[in-house]
Protein backbone atom coordinates (compact mmCIF):
# COMPACT_ATOMS: atom_id res chain seq x y z
CA UNK A 1 0.00 0.00 0.00
CA UNK A 2 0.98 3.54 -1.00
CA UNK A 3 2.43 5.70 1.92
CA UNK A 4 1.46 8.92 0.64
CA UNK A 5 -2.13 6.84 0.52
CA UNK A 6 -2.13 6.41 4.22
CA UNK A 7 -1.28 9.94 4.68
CA UNK A 8 -4.43 10.76 2.77
CA UNK A 9 -6.03 8.19 4.88
CA UNK A 10 -5.22 9.13 8.21
CA UNK A 11 -6.26 12.91 7.48
CA UNK A 12 -9.71 11.58 6.76
CA UNK A 13 -12.08 12.82 9.49
CA UNK A 14 -13.34 10.96 12.51
CA UNK A 15 -16.52 10.20 11.24
CA UNK A 16 -15.37 9.14 8.01
CA UNK A 17 -13.12 6.57 9.67
CA UNK A 18 -15.39 5.09 12.35
CA UNK A 19 -17.83 4.34 8.79
CA UNK A 20 -14.23 2.76 7.22
CA UNK A 21 -14.27 0.48 10.45
CA UNK A 22 -17.65 -0.51 10.30
CA UNK A 23 -17.50 -1.72 6.64
CA UNK A 24 -14.38 -3.15 6.66
CA UNK A 25 -14.96 -4.66 10.18
CA UNK A 26 -18.40 -6.06 8.43
CA UNK A 27 -16.27 -7.66 4.91
CA UNK A 28 -13.68 -9.30 7.54
CA UNK A 29 -16.32 -11.24 10.31
CA UNK A 30 -19.13 -11.45 8.24
CA UNK A 31 -20.07 -14.79 6.98
CA UNK A 32 -19.52 -15.86 2.89
CA UNK A 33 -23.52 -16.27 2.57
CA UNK A 34 -23.45 -12.70 3.56
CA UNK A 35 -21.19 -11.14 1.27
CA UNK A 36 -22.23 -13.53 -1.55
CA UNK A 37 -25.92 -11.97 -1.05
CA UNK A 38 -23.83 -8.47 -1.79
CA UNK A 39 -21.94 -9.21 -4.42
CA UNK A 40 -18.76 -8.40 -2.27
CA UNK A 41 -17.01 -12.33 -1.71
CA UNK A 42 -14.88 -11.80 -4.91
CA UNK A 43 -14.13 -8.41 -3.81
CA UNK A 44 -13.44 -9.60 -0.08
CA UNK A 45 -11.31 -12.74 -1.82
CA UNK A 46 -9.22 -10.33 -4.30
CA UNK A 47 -8.40 -7.37 -1.52
CA UNK A 48 -8.21 -9.32 1.93
CA UNK A 49 -4.80 -8.05 3.01
CA UNK A 50 -5.60 -4.92 2.06
CA UNK A 51 -8.87 -4.75 3.97
CA UNK A 52 -7.76 -6.15 7.54
CA UNK A 53 -4.56 -3.70 7.02
CA UNK A 54 -7.27 -0.74 6.38
CA UNK A 55 -9.44 -2.45 9.29
CA UNK A 56 -6.54 -1.84 12.16
CA UNK A 57 -5.71 1.27 10.46
CA UNK A 58 -9.56 2.35 11.67
CA UNK A 59 -9.65 0.59 14.55
CA UNK A 60 -5.97 2.38 16.11
CA UNK A 61 -7.38 5.51 15.05
CA UNK A 62 -11.39 5.41 16.18
CA UNK A 63 -9.70 4.11 19.75
CA UNK A 64 -8.00 7.21 19.92
CA UNK A 65 -10.19 9.61 18.46
CA UNK A 66 -12.70 8.19 21.03
CA UNK A 67 -9.92 8.37 23.58
CA UNK A 68 -9.73 12.24 23.14
CA UNK A 69 -13.46 12.36 23.20
CA UNK A 70 -13.61 11.04 26.67
CA UNK A 71 -10.61 13.32 27.76
CA UNK A 72 -12.11 16.63 26.67
CA UNK A 73 -15.33 15.81 28.29
CA UNK A 74 -14.47 14.82 31.69
CA UNK A 75 -12.30 18.32 31.64
CA UNK A 76 -15.62 19.81 29.95
CA UNK A 77 -17.64 17.96 32.81
CA UNK A 78 -15.04 18.66 35.67
CA UNK A 79 -15.16 23.02 34.68
CA UNK A 80 -19.14 22.51 34.52
CA UNK A 81 -18.83 20.95 37.68
CA UNK A 82 -16.70 23.60 39.46
CA UNK A 83 -18.74 26.03 38.09
CA UNK A 84 -22.31 24.95 38.96
CA UNK A 85 -20.31 24.34 43.01
CA UNK A 86 -19.09 28.71 42.79
CA UNK A 87 -22.49 29.46 41.73
CA UNK A 88 -24.27 27.07 44.47
CA UNK A 89 -21.87 28.70 46.95
CA UNK A 90 -22.18 31.90 45.85
CA UNK A 91 -26.53 32.08 45.62
CA UNK A 92 -26.49 30.56 49.65
CA UNK A 93 -24.77 33.58 50.78
CA UNK A 94 -26.22 36.44 49.00
CA UNK A 95 -26.13 39.68 50.69
CA UNK A 96 -29.63 41.79 50.89
CA UNK A 97 -28.52 43.79 47.89
CA UNK A 98 -28.35 40.69 45.37
CA UNK A 99 -31.15 39.73 46.95
CA UNK A 100 -33.15 42.83 45.74
CA UNK A 101 -32.15 42.34 42.59
CA UNK A 102 -32.87 38.70 42.52
CA UNK A 103 -36.07 39.23 43.66
CA UNK A 104 -37.18 41.28 40.49
CA UNK A 105 -37.57 38.53 38.32
CA UNK A 106 -40.41 37.47 41.01
CA UNK A 107 -41.59 40.57 41.34
CA UNK A 108 -42.16 41.17 37.80
CA UNK A 109 -43.24 37.30 37.15
CA UNK A 110 -40.63 37.78 34.03
CA UNK A 111 -38.17 35.53 32.33
CA UNK A 112 -36.02 38.48 31.50
CA UNK A 113 -35.65 41.99 33.25
CA UNK A 114 -34.69 45.67 32.73
CA UNK A 115 -31.16 45.90 34.78
CA UNK A 116 -28.30 48.94 35.01
CA UNK A 117 -25.24 48.68 33.40
CA UNK A 118 -23.97 50.96 36.17
CA UNK A 119 -24.83 49.48 38.49
CA UNK A 120 -21.79 47.39 40.31
CA UNK A 121 -24.09 44.24 42.29
CA UNK A 122 -25.62 43.69 38.67
CA UNK A 123 -22.31 43.54 37.10
CA UNK A 124 -20.86 41.62 39.84
CA UNK A 125 -24.22 39.20 39.55
CA UNK A 126 -22.31 38.65 35.45
CA UNK A 127 -19.17 37.96 36.59
CA UNK A 128 -20.18 35.63 38.63
CA UNK A 129 -22.09 33.55 36.03
CA UNK A 130 -25.95 34.44 38.09
CA UNK A 131 -27.27 36.71 35.68
CA UNK A 132 -26.77 36.89 31.91
CA UNK A 133 -27.43 39.63 29.30
CA UNK A 134 -29.03 39.54 26.52
CA UNK A 135 -27.88 39.95 22.77
CA UNK A 136 -25.53 42.84 22.72
CA UNK A 137 -27.66 46.10 23.04
CA UNK A 138 -27.85 48.49 25.60
CA UNK A 139 -30.35 51.74 25.88
CA UNK A 140 -29.23 54.89 27.37
CA UNK A 141 -31.81 57.87 28.95
CA UNK A 142 -30.89 60.67 30.97
CA UNK A 143 -33.01 59.50 34.06
CA UNK A 144 -32.07 55.44 33.53
CA UNK A 145 -28.59 55.60 32.48
CA UNK A 146 -27.49 52.71 30.59
CA UNK A 147 -29.50 49.56 30.73
CA UNK A 148 -30.01 46.08 29.06
CA UNK A 149 -32.25 42.90 29.56
CA UNK A 150 -30.54 40.04 31.75
CA UNK A 151 -31.71 36.90 32.59
CA UNK A 152 -30.87 33.86 35.08
CA UNK A 153 -28.40 31.85 34.04
CA UNK A 154 -29.27 28.05 33.98
CA UNK A 155 -27.21 27.17 36.60
CA UNK A 156 -28.92 29.97 38.58
CA UNK A 157 -32.24 29.17 38.09
CA UNK A 158 -31.73 25.17 39.23
CA UNK A 159 -30.10 25.89 42.37
CA UNK A 160 -31.98 29.50 43.52
CA UNK A 161 -35.20 28.83 45.81
CA UNK A 162 -36.99 32.15 47.38
CA UNK A 163 -35.38 31.00 50.32
CA UNK A 164 -32.61 32.22 48.87
CA UNK A 165 -33.93 35.88 47.72
CA UNK A 166 -36.16 36.64 50.85
CA UNK A 167 -34.24 39.50 52.80
CA UNK A 168 -33.31 39.01 56.67
CA UNK A 169 -35.90 41.52 57.58
CA UNK A 170 -38.60 41.13 55.14
CA UNK A 171 -38.62 45.12 53.89
CA UNK A 172 -35.58 46.14 52.14
CA UNK A 173 -36.47 48.41 49.38
CA UNK A 174 -36.23 47.33 45.80
CA UNK A 175 -32.87 48.20 43.84
CA UNK A 176 -32.17 51.45 43.37
CA UNK A 177 -32.10 51.51 39.36
CA UNK A 178 -35.51 50.30 39.14
CA UNK A 179 -37.01 53.40 40.81
CA UNK A 180 -35.08 55.00 37.78
CA UNK A 181 -36.68 53.20 35.33
CA UNK A 182 -40.43 53.42 36.61
CA UNK A 183 -39.55 57.13 37.08
CA UNK A 184 -38.61 56.95 33.23
CA UNK A 185 -41.43 55.06 32.27
CA UNK A 186 -43.70 57.16 33.88
CA UNK A 187 -42.50 60.30 32.50
CA UNK A 188 -42.57 58.38 29.21
CA UNK A 189 -46.13 57.62 29.75
CA UNK A 190 -47.25 61.29 30.53
CA UNK A 191 -45.54 62.51 26.93
CA UNK A 192 -47.46 59.77 25.12
CA UNK A 193 -51.08 61.10 26.83
CA UNK A 194 -49.64 64.57 26.04
CA UNK A 195 -48.71 63.47 22.46
CA UNK A 196 -52.48 61.88 22.17
CA UNK A 197 -53.90 64.99 23.57
CA UNK A 198 -52.07 67.04 21.26
CA UNK A 199 -52.96 65.06 18.40
CA UNK A 200 -48.96 64.31 17.27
Amino acid sequence: MDISQLTKFIKLPPSIIYIIFIITGILLFSENTFLEKLALQEFKTEYNLYIGIIFLLSLGMSVVNLGKITIEYIKIYKINKKNENKIKHFINNLDEIEKSILREFKIQQQNAIVVSMEDETVMSLISNGIIEQIGTTASHSNIAGTTFNAKLSELAKRHMTDDNIINQNGNNPRPKFIEKLNLQKSYENKITELGKYLNI
